[in-house]
């Protein structure tokens, strides 16, 4: 199996948007969470701003 993200990197300000970042898989499915430690208000939309 492979997971890579495009870009593999970004960076910007904790209060603003960082992506979007493309995730590709030849898994039938992958996971996505938040790191420990994020900040409150974090999350992981998807291209239509749909929390995922």
């Amino acid at each position: 199996m492979s997971l890579a993200l495009a870009p593999p990197a970004v960076a910007g300000r904790s209060d603003g948007r960082l992506g979007p970042v493309t995730v590709s898989t030849n898994a039938s499915a992958a996971a996505l969470s938040l790191a420990p430690g994020a900040p409150d208000g974090a999350r992981i939309p998807d291209r239509d701003g749909t929390p995922v």
